[in-house]
């Protein structure tokens, strides 16, 4: 917290976007929105514990201010349909983290 208020400007405010994670196999899209949140999520790059870091920020979160979350993660985990499916050519793969959240 500390380190944070240091490095805010006086009438800053601080907006914190949760993460949300990936979907296993983006890239054999296109994909429909999910119902319900999946109760197992892919290993990769830790996106198992997106949640829980989300809860650990947002508690930091309500102890500055001005300060606002952005909760992302309940959105865009539904939305495998709203990766971006950009295939990056230095690893060989997929972008299967990034979203382009459909609507206006």
């Amino acid at each position: 917290l500390k380190s944070i208020r240091m490095h805010m400007p006086p009438k800053g405010m601080l907006l914190y976007a949760t993460l949300t994670p990936g979907h296993a196999d983006c890239q054999k899209g296109p994909h429909a929105p999910l119902r319900r949140v999946p109760a197992v999520l892919p290993n990769d790059f830790k996106w198992h514990q997106f949640q829980q870091y989300n809860s650990i920020a947002s508690k930091v979160v309500e102890h500055l201010a001005p300060s606002a979350l952005l909760d992302l993660y309940s959105l865009l985990v539904l939305r495998p349909d709203a990766h971006t499916q950009k295939f990056v050519k230095e690893k060989q793969t997929f972008d299967c983290l990034h979203f382009c959240a459909p609507g206006p």
